[in-house]
């Protein structure tokens, strides 16, 4: 059984071309595992193990609460490297309806509401929410659609993406939307390898 760790980091510079550029820098470390096959997908339990925020506040303590509904997730990914399949898509309904409890307790308003309504709604459909974890910020970087290989890099713009010895090493990114640079980056911190007759 091996285990990988990587940092994602997300860099959100808001009015990117102008002189009041804003800058806010999210980072989040994972540890995947990778477990053998079910339901012939490549089945991994990935969880996350520490979030690092710009700064503490309302907003990012809330953001934090939120996104330790997604803290531990069982997926089934494809051939072609993509999230196909969430295995404790129900646990995490079970979870997410304990956290909006929380919340919606703590904040009210008709932003929190929708807010997590959205979130609702996303969980009640397997394929949105696979979508939504295949995203960039999410963990698109690490299940990328590209084949694991020896040795690889790519290099487009800016964008990169470098296999060492079949591991994912790095991959990076940008994105521009409206005003906002988006910067998403994937670096792998390590492994370690699990003699199954010790766990």
């Amino acid at each position: 059984m091996k285990n990988e760790k990587y940092l994602i980091e997300s860099i959100v510079t808001k009015d990117y071309n102008t002189p009041y550029a804003q800058e806010d820098t999210y980072k989040r470390l994972i540890e995947i595992w990778y477990l053998g096959k079910k339901a012939d997908l490549a089945y991994y339990q990935i969880m996350t193990i520490k979030y690092l925020f710009p700064e503490e506040n309302t907003i990012n303590t809330l953001l934090r609460k939120i996104a330790s509904t997604f803290n531990y997730l069982e997926v089934g990914i494809s051939e072609e490297n993509r999230i196909a399949k969430v295995f404790n898509l129900s646990a995490i309904k079970i979870k997410w309806k304990k956290i909006q409890l929380s919340i919606t307790t703590n904040h009210k308003g008709y932003e929190i509401e929708d807010y997590c309504a959205s979130i609702t709604n996303l969980l009640e459909n397997e394929q949105s929410f696979i979508a939504f974890l295949n995203q960039n910020n999410m963990l698109g970087l690490l299940f990328n659609g590209h084949h694991k290989e020896n040795d690889k890099v790519i290099c487009k713009g800016e964008d990169l993406l470098e296999y060492r010895n079949s591991i994912l090493i790095e991959s990076i990114v940008n994105e521009i939307n409206n005003n906002t640079n988006l910067k998403y980056s994937l670096l792998w911190l390590g492994s370690l390898e699990i003699n199954k007759k010790n766990t």
